[in-house]
């Protein structure tokens, strides 16, 4: 959830946007997703809830299009079996 924008004047001709970002609401979810069992069965597991801001900084870092939509998979499926993210993982499962 955004909590905060910024607006940053370089230097007259260019400004920057600053955002902050609160990722409590969907840490909570996550947990109470976990700690109810709601994981789904078989194929249709819920393995993570992440927010887009998340996974958009996730594509910066890596270098890559938000919407190249198999290097994105690619990054999240990274990220989210190495611990990495392991807060917003419901299922702890491998997939």
């Amino acid at each position: 959830m955004k909590i905060a924008e910024q607006f940053i004047n370089d230097d007259g001709a260019k400004f920057h946007v600053k955002k902050v970002y609160d990722a409590t609401p969907h840490l909570e979810q996550v947990k109470a997703l976990r700690s109810a069992g709601a994981i789904g069965q078989g194929e249709n597991r819920l393995v993570a809830r992440v927010p887009l801001w998340v996974i958009n900084e996730w594509c910066k870092q890596a270098g890559i299009l938000y919407s190249d939509v198999e290097a994105r998979r690619e990054v999240m499926h990274r990220k989210l079996l190495n611990g990495e993210a392991s807060a917003f993982r419901v299922w702890q499962g491998k997939y």
